[in-house]
């Protein structure tokens, strides 16, 4: 079921970044060099859904403001369902829960996931410089940077790929107010192909589906720090569309690019989050493609 896992600390900092999803706001950068840590939500539990199917999803004549998703979920149950009427929130609600049946065969690993390990094992991966490490909701950061993540995990229906949807939000050492950067970053793992998903995930009592999360959490956290200190890079060639691979589905999104990583390129949506999507394999060297592209694959 869905509804006990759309609360809790992910919502907390989902709700903080909801401002930056209407459009980018200019504000100091972080330093390069800063020192920074991780706070912990409250909530221990790892938001885990299904990928979603929305398309049979209506509300009449009028058309949904929101896109799919369970970041707009969350958001929506925040304060935002004013953007939708009840019948279209039911009808989401019911697809969701839909969804999240592929995800019974793992929900024991899952259940016993817990934010702390999720976060120390993105934390090791991280290639960014910095990192002091994870502190508890409401500790004092010191003169460190804060960095604040709300993550919902996504598997699609094939079993073969899993999603991230992280909402950061970076707090000043000085001033704990407003962040100096919010944003929504989405990144698609490579899909697997193995004959049967399930096998693969469920290994060592799950060990790989917890690798993969983690892997996409610290390029998640990699790309918020770098757009957060400047040297992501800015989009300079416009929107155009790129087609890439959702599990066994192809999917479409109309962006800007921002970086390109060998097998997985960087952009930046009409919504204005970022997304990291993965790549037909280039000719060239594998060692380079490896180095490039932090999720596993």
């Amino acid at each position: 079921m869905t509804k006990p896992l759309l609360a809790g600390a992910a919502l907390a900092v989902l709700v903080v970044v909801a401002p930056a999803l209407a459009q980018s706001v200019v504000k100091p950068r972080m330093p390069k060099d800063a020192s920074w840590v991780i706070r912990l939500p409250e909530r221990e539990n790892i938001v885990y859904q299904g990928v979603a199917n929305f398309d049979r999803v209506s509300a009449g004549e009028r058309p949904m403001s929101y896109g799919p998703g369970p970041v707009i979920a969350l958001l929506m149950l925040a304060g935002h369902a004013a953007y939708v009427d009840t019948t279209l929130t039911q009808q989401r609600t019911a697809a969701q829960e839909r969804a999240d049946r592929v995800l019974l065969p793992y929900r024991a690993v899952l259940d016993r996931y817990t934010q702390r390990e999720l976060m120390q094992r993105a934390l090791s991966k991280s290639q960014m410089s910095g990192g002091r490490g994870l502190m508890q909701a409401g500790e004092n950061a010191g003169a460190d940077w804060l960095v604040e993540a709300g993550v919902v995990m996504m598997m699609t229906q094939d079993e073969k790929a899993l999603l991230l949807d992280a909402a950061f939000a970076i707090r000043s050492s000085e001033a704990r107010g407003q962040p100096v950067y919010e944003r929504v970053i989405r990144v698609v793992s490579r899909p697997r192909d193995e004959d049967d998903p399930r096998i693969f995930w469920s290994r060592s009592e799950g060990e790989r589906l917890k690798e993969e999360s983690a892997h996409l959490v610290a390029h998640a956290l990699d790309l918020a720090l770098r757009d957060a200190n400047g040297t992501l890079g800015i989009a300079t060639a416009g929107h155009r569309t790129y087609r890439y691979r959702e599990g066994g589905a192809e999917k479409m999104e109309r962006a800007e690019l921002m970086a390109d990583l060998c097998d997985r390129i960087v952009v930046k949506n009409l919504r204005d989050w970022l997304m990291s999507i993965p790549l037909r394999p280039r000719e060239g060297s594998k060692q380079e493609c490896a180095a490039a592209e932090r999720p596993a694959s």
